[in-house]
């Protein structure tokens, strides 16, 4: 099962990518703006849009742990974790990399991502946190390790 894990994750990345790739330059034409002068929130929102009206959940993000370089995405009603339902295990893989790419393309900067809770765990929603790899691989030990989402954020703070 890691391998496959590995690859919808990579699966995600490379999407991610492609697809902030294309979003960028059809954004910055749309509104006649460079990207750095964009607000991030308004950004964010004009990319997921089109995902959310396709059936691909909806989402907040929390930019408040930022200067500790983490960010934290929930989002609701994920294609993936629905339509598997509850198997008491993190299944959404893609979004995780698809994320990584997101944020990593907008920091300029390589990122990671990890779901620390899944609706196919049992949860009302799905979180990740983004962030540098030595972190993001931490939090994925502490999940595996059977740590909630809580405290999992709780022991980022403190690295």
């Amino acid at each position: 099962q890691a391998g496959a894990t590995e690859i919808m994750y990579k699966c995600g990345y490379q999407w991610g990518l492609e697809d902030m790739r294309s979003f960028t330059r059809r954004a910055q034409a749309e509104f006649e703006v460079a990207l750095e002068k964009m607000r991030v929130g308004f950004l964010l929102e004009e990319w997921w849009w089109p995902l959310t009206i396709t059936g691909w959940g909806t989402w907040r993000y929390d930019f408040r742990q930022k200067e500790k370089g983490l960010l934290y995405v929930e989002l609701y009603e994920s294609a993936v974790a629905k339509s598997i339902g509850d198997i008491g295990a993190a299944v959404c893989y893609f979004y995780a990399g698809m994320f990584a790419a997101v944020f990593s393309v907008l920091s300029r900067r390589n990122l990671a991502s990890v779901e620390m809770q899944c609706y196919s765990m049992g949860e009302d929603h799905c979180k990740f946190v983004i962030g540098d790899y030595d972190k993001v691989d931490a939090a994925g030990f502490w999940r595996s390790q059977g740590a909630t989402a809580r405290d999992i954020q709780k022991k980022l703070q403190t690295m």
